[in-house]
């Protein structure tokens, strides 16, 4: 280990990464040099950085630090090139991952770098995961690297080194790459640059970028499309998502919001990602607007009321693409129910939870709404209400005492048996995407299938309903996997 090591390092044991929080001495190891680390596993840490009382770092997660002895053997780093080299110069056996200062051609053999050189140029997605990379390299190496990667469209850095962001623009200069996935570098360190790089998409999930950081993508990223901040611990945005010319698609999944922040309100974002946070709708809400969002996830969030979706479709008028699986509002009624609900309240939507809404599924919803308004079991604005009265005419005049029929079956996965509860109006489609979510299973690998006699048939109708089939109490379909 280098006596170098300094606070903000990251550095790699047996696969586990972690960042460099104290450098000195502990009571317990007076003639060793202690590290402090803080683990991107939590589970690896001990402690929360203090001994015998004392406190010597601070860790964002409670319970992730740990104390190592600097001699500790760690994995090693490599640098962009070498990283490269390793995993895409088969032919080439790499004695040492210490470049030092000798040229490239001296460690490689000419022949062999112009091998490697023709292999690495024709390459258009490269995976450099996991590789413990933390630099650039030297000027040699960066000029192979970018010689190597002229033509690359995609890059997979995750899960590697990098604490420099400045590094990674550096990195970036000159090449034309569409997409870089940055997941799992942690940023301790930033010099403010104005460079400018190609960039379509860029994942900086778990990267925990400083305000800095986060302020200096616009001006290094004019061209991105696609910006993932997944797992940071956000709990507020700021305004430099503003100064992206293009950006269209934002991902905040997995962070630690309350509310949709307000300044996408005056932004150009059509794709917003909120999965995985802990957001609720209030009425003060309705003082902005979100004009440009045509697609929105709220997956595992806060909503828990039905005044929460008529505010959200006040302030989403463009919103057509919806998913809101697994919030509070589902406990007391069926999964389709809500959906129906939904899908009445909210004119606009064309896809519910990755599923299409087709017109014969929005009327049997809105009709079902109507009943449930009509016997008291749901409240709605009486405006509202007598929109969708006039857009059905006679037919919703006696629609409240309609109750709706419910096919009770049992779903057979394997050794798995689930009683599922749908309503007969519900189409195939969304039966599917339902399963899809209950047993975990992709919604395109799988088919249902049920015993008519002794004859085994397909519910290949997805359009069609389950009320159709005459199912009696107790039906059992199985799940097949699809042969592609």
């Amino acid at each position: 280990m280098s006596i170098s090591t300094k606070v903000g390092d990251r550095l790699s044991y047996d696969g586990e990464l972690c960042t460099v929080r104290f450098v000195g001495t502990l009571p317990a190891w007076p003639n060793d040099v202690a590290l402090g680390v803080e683990w991107d596993s939590p589970s690896k840490g001990k402690h929360s950085g203090s001994y015998n009382g004392v406190e010597y770092f601070k860790v964002r997660t409670p319970g992730s630090g740990s104390f190592l002895k600097q001699r500790k053997q760690h994995d090693g780093t490599r640098s962009v090139y070498e990283a490269l080299v390793y995993a895409y110069g088969t032919e080439v056996k790499i004695e040492s991952i210490q470049i030092g200062g000798w040229k490239m051609a001296e460690i490689y053999g000419f022949e062999k770098l112009q091998k490697m050189q023709k292999v690495f140029t024709s390459l258009k997605d490269i995976s450099l995961s996991r590789k413990c990379i933390d630099r650039l390299g030297s000027d040699e190496e960066e000029t192979l690297t970018k010689e190597s990667l002229h033509g690359l469209h995609r890059l997979d850095l995750s899960f590697n080194l990098i604490s420099k962001f400045d590094e990674v623009v550096k990195l970036l200069k000159g090449l034309n790459l569409e997409a870089l996935n940055l997941t799992g570098n942690q940023f301790t360190s930033h010099t403010i640059s104005s460079d400018s790089v190609n960039l379509s998409q860029l994942n900086l999930t778990m990267t925990y970028p400083s305000e800095a950081i986060l302020s200096s993508l616009p001006t290094h990223f004019r061209s991105l499309h696609e910006l993932s901040l997944c797992d940071n611990g956000l709990t507020d945005l700021s305004s430099f998502v503003l100064e992206f010319p293009c950006l269209t698609s934002l991902n905040l999944s997995m962070n630690q919001f309350t509310v949709i922040p307000t300044v996408l309100s005056d932004s150009t974002i059509t794709t917003l990602n909120l999965a995985n946070n802990d957001i609720t709708i209030t009425p003060k809400m309705t003082t902005h607007t979100f004009p440009h969002i045509v697609s929105l996830d709220l997956k595992r969030n806060n909503i828990t009321s039905w005044s929460e979706i008529d505010t959200l479709v006040e302030i989403l008028p463009s919103l057509v693409e919806l998913r809101m699986s697994d919030n509070p509002i589902f406990e007391g009624w069926s999964l389709e129910e809500v959906e129906y609900q939904v899908i009445a309240r909210w004119p606009t939507l064309t896809k519910l939870n990755g599923v299409e809404i087709s017109p014969k599924e929005r009327e049997n919803a809105e009709l079902w709404f109507l009943s449930k308004v009509g016997s008291g079991d749901v409240k709605y604005s009486d405006r509202k209400t007598t929109v969708l009265k006039q857009k059905y005419g006679k037919r919703a005049q006696d629609v409240h005492f309609t109750d709706p029929d419910i096919v009770e079956l049992e779903v057979i996965d394997g050794a798995k048996m689930l009683n599922v509860k749908v309503m007969g109006s519900v189409e195939v489609l969304r039966l599917k995407s339902m399963l899809s979510r209950m047993l975990n299973r992709p919604f395109l690998k799988f088919d249902l299938t049920y015993e008519f006699g002794k004859f085994k048939e397909h519910l290949t109708n997805e359009t069609s309903l389950v009320s159709s089939y005459g199912f009696s109490k107790g039906q059992q379909l199985t799940v097949e996997a699809k042969i592609s």
